[in-house]
């Protein structure tokens, strides 16, 4: 059976309350509003909008936006076509007005929602990242909990990975394989591709599979490759 989302679960509970014990639970909430402290804390999408201690932070993020901006454009194109629903995961930000800043314990992983891959819904979670032009990857010790995200999305049966933008060659590494993460959180790097060869004769074997950004529209269509995994899997195994 389908679970109800948190929010909706407990829309449900309130209603079933009896008239006088939903009077005593609305005026304690009032009065836990009323009760907040100066320092407050702005919810998981909420923009940055000020404050001097966000600079820093600010500036490790806009390497990544342009990427984060075309994938954008792509969920919305999904959105569209009735393919996915999928959200972009901003940093919780604490502080009091005029002086907020990103809270401790880092960035959550920039995308989440929902996707049909090969008929099925399937919950997704990704972290996309602007990678230089070597042809190895090891994940920033600060955002181990990124991989934490991911590998705990994965052992619930979601689909989690993440997309390595390498800006030079117009592609995204795809990386879902559940060792290599596993890998990633422990410290080690992964190779992404090996060249065999030299001069005119070398030849590139990426180790993972691509996403080829679309030169027009300046998409990222991960989902079309995620479906021709599961399309050559076993109809029981997609289930998993």
């Amino acid at each position: 059976m389908p679970r109800a989302s948190a929010r909706h679960g407990a829309a449900i509970a309130m209603a079933d309350l009896a008239p006088d014990v939903r009077a005593r639970v609305e005026q304690r909430l009032a009065g836990q509003r009323q009760a907040r402290p100066p320092e407050i804390e702005v919810g998981m999408h909420a923009p940055l909008r000020a404050g001097r201690h966000a600079s820093a932070a600010s500036r490790r993020k806009r390497s990544g936006t342009g990427f984060e901006a075309e994938l954008h454009a792509t969920h919305v194109l999904y959105r569209r076509r009735g393919l996915a629903l999928i959200r972009q995961h901003h940093p919780r930000v604490v502080g009091r007005q005029g002086e907020m800043r990103y809270a401790p314990g880092g960035a959550p992983c920039d995308f989440g929602g929902a996707a049909l891959i090969a008929g099925l819904l399937r919950p997704v979670l990704f972290d996309a990242k602007g990678i230089g032009h070597g042809a190895q990857y090891a994940h920033d010790p600060d955002q181990y909990h990124q991989l934490d995200e991911l590998l705990d999305h994965q052992a619930l049966g979601g689909v989690a990975f993440l997309l390595l933008r390498d800006a030079e060659r117009g592609i995204a590494y795809l990386v879902d394989v559940l060792d290599d993460l596993t890998a990633l959180r422990r410290g080690e790097s992964i190779r992404l591709r090996t060249i065999v060869g030299r001069g005119s004769r070398a030849a590139v074997y990426h180790q993972y599979r691509i996403v080829v950004q679309d030169a027009a529209s300046r998409t990222w269509d991960w989902r079309t490759i995620l479906e021709s995994d599961f399309e050559s899997m076993d109809p029981s195994e997609r289930r998993r």
